[in-house]
Formats: structure tokens, sequence, C-alpha cells
């Protein structure tokens, strides 16, 4: 393991002679955090891109090390562009925790399958999403935000809510929804079978999304299954 930001002769040398690079890119306390009295710190991003020395870091190890996997540590969205498509893997971790690392290895080594799913869209770059103004005390932004504008604007992001991608490949069958859920009803329930074509046990958590005519339930645009 490198505990470092950027690659010295003989760290390029270890990175180049290893079966596989896996890359801990992400945000730390100096980018974003709650504001607690007494404690240095906190603060709202300036925008969604990674520092420029993890960016510089990625494109160090992908030079001499054409297997990388880029691990993702983050609350919020993160914008990966242009990097990504340099890179064949990577995964967004979020804040995993004590016993993140355990489960990062195991998800990497295929003890267990990657099922979740974005809870939000990843943009190519922070102009395809509304004017982000973190110094102003008063502003006010529609309901158009997130997914819904970039729907609205007909900009497509790099990963869209609901993305996920797994270890094996899933068929879903007997597909249902009821005909009419009412004029109150917001949530559609829709079951399915999902049928995974791998020898070893695998789960998936596919999502169904779902419109609704109620302005009432305009922000909540998915179910999951």
């Amino acid at each position: 393991a490198l505990a470092t930001d950027t690659l010295d002769a003989t760290a390029q040398t270890t990175v180049a002679n290893a079966d596989v690079a896996v890359v801990v890119v992400g945000l730390t306390a100096e980018d974003e955090g709650e504001y607690i009295p007494l404690f240095p710190g906190g603060a709202d991003r300036e925008d969604l891109n990674l520092s420029a020395e993890h960016v510089a870091l990625i494109e160090q190890v992908r030079a001499v090390q054409p297997r990388v996997v880029v691990l993702v540590e983050g609350g919020s969205a993160v914008v990966m562009d242009p990097w990504i498509t340099d890179v064949p893997a990577a995964m967004m971790i979020w804040y995993p925790g004590q016993s993140g690392g355990t489960a990062v290895a195991e998800a990497l080594w295929g003890d267990l399958n990657p099922s979740g799913k974005l809870p939000l869209s990843i943009p190519t770059d922070g102009g395809q999403l509304p004017l982000f103004d973190n110094v102003s005390t008063d502003i006010t932004y529609s309901d158009l935000h997130g997914y819904w504008h970039l729907e609205a604007v007909g900009a497509t992001p790099r990963f869209a809510f609901g993305h996920g991608v797994s270890y094996t490949t899933f068929a879903l069958e007997n597909l249902s929804a009821p005909a009419s859920t009412g004029a109150n009803a917001p949530w559609a329930r829709r079951s399915s079978s999902p049928s995974p074509f791998s020898p070893r046990r695998r789960t998936a958590c596919p999502r169904a999304p779902t419109r609704s005519t109620s302005p009432a339930s305009r922000a909540s645009g998915t179910t999951s299954m």
C-alpha cells in the first residue's frame, strides 16, 4: 500500500509491477463537512470535482498501470470526467465507516456482488446543473434540480439516477404493475423475479422509475423493488 497523493520513481515501479492498482480518492474535511464550534473545518464544496491532486494521481497511476480501479469516497456526487474514460473500473464507496475497508475488499474480490444503485445523478460537469451559490444568504431554486433538471434540459449525465452494475447479469421476469394506483397514491407497486446468470450467489436491487401527475409527489420519482 502506498499512502501518497504523488508517485515518485520508486512508487511508479511498484505500481507498474502490481497485478492491479486500486486508487482511493475523494473528499476530505477540507472539501466539505459540518461546522462544529471549537473544532476546525466545516464548509460547502465549491464545485463537484475531485481535487487537482487526486485527478493527477489517477493519471499518474494509469500512465504506468493499465489495470486500475478507482474508489471514490464522498457524501454526494463527484464529477468523474474526464478520467473515468481512461480507467477500466470505478466504484463510488461514499463514506463507508470503520468496516468500509472490509466491505470494499469483499466487493473487489467478488465475495459479494455490488448491487447498489445511485440515489442521484452524476453529471459530466457542474455546468449541467443549476448554478450553485454557496455565498449568498438568500437564493431561490425551482423544484427542477438534480435528475429532474437534467431531464428537463435534455442533458445526459455521466451516470444517471439508479445506475449500478454488478458482476453478473439478471433477467427480470414476471413484471407486473396495477392498472391504477388511485388518484391520491403517488407510488406504484411493481413486482418481479430477478434471475441471476451466475454460478455464485448474487443479489440485485432493481429500481423501477415511476412518474406521477400529482404536483405534491413530483419529488418522489422512483421506487425500489
